[in-house]
């Protein structure tokens, strides 16, 4: 509560995100609110338990495949832009998963044709249901993305590091 009152009197701006928000009625009284900042709220849902008086829903998709491509392009070298429309394609363009393709492959060194032979495999190796809520394809792609993490200094700190946050799954850490 304290919080929320600093944020509705204060003239500095401030950003709040609410990442993943999957019971909007969870912050009944506790939306921050304030002149001088924004709250922005990410979630799945798209039903109407969102709209209120003075919020604004933007719907955000999938990439198109020129914008897919242009944001692997936009951080790839000369060498490893080659398959980078594969990858796109293996991903469905979905803009997270390009997010781990591009930081995996430019921090391991691989090319596209590396990255897809690692996902591939990745893919292999999930059985049932991977996590719930979350495309196969995504996992796998978290999954590569964490490995190589965990390959950066300091080394094998990733994993231990993002483990409890991850345990709840898409549902969100409880209070």
């Amino acid at each position: 509560k304290q919080l929320l009152h600093w944020l509705a009197g204060t003239s500095r701006p401030w950003l709040v995100v609410l990442d993943d928000l999957t019971q909007p009625e969870d912050l009944d009284g506790l939306w921050p609110r304030g002149a001088a900042g924004r709250t922005l709220a990410t979630t799945r849902r798209i039903d109407a338990s969102l709209q209120q008086a003075g919020r604004r829903i933007g719907y955000v998709g999938v990439f198109t495949r020129r914008e897919a491509l242009s944001c692997l392009k936009a951080r790839f070298d000369r060498e490893q832009r080659v398959g980078a429309l594969d990858v796109a394609d293996d991903l469905g363009c979905l803009p997270l998963g390009l997010g781990h393709a591009a930081a995996v492959i430019t921090s391991r060194q691989l090319d596209c044709y590396e990255y897809r032979i690692s996902l591939t495999e990745r893919m292999g190796r999930l059985t049932g249901p991977a996590a719930k809520g979350y495309p196969a394809i995504v996992v796998a792609s978290w999954w590569l993305a964490l490995d190589a993490a965990d390959h950066l200094p300091p080394v094998g700190l990733a994993r231990p590091g993002l483990t409890p946050t991850a345990l709840p799954g898409p549902h969100g850490t409880p209070g």
